[in-house]
């Protein structure tokens, strides 16, 4: 094995674990708001996202998953 990475055995999956430390950056799940910006995205144009061919049921099973 090497020291680098330790290897075990699950069920049929086979994990690789670095045992390198966390550096100081990586601890921090949260991107500050300038990269947040940075990388958003417009959203596609209402024509697009309209699903205009679900019949009543559908559209109540649709709208029902949602409010799960």
């Amino acid at each position: 094995m090497a020291a680098a990475s330790v290897r075990e055995v699950v069920g049929l999956r086979l994990m690789t674990m670095s045992t390198q430390p966390i550096s100081e950056s990586d601890k921090h799940l949260e991107l500050p708001v300038e990269d947040l910006l940075r990388r958003a995205r417009p959203l596609p144009s209402h024509d697009e996202m309209v699903i205009d061919d679900l019949d009543d049921e559908e559209g109540m099973a649709f709208l029902a998953a949602l409010e799960e």
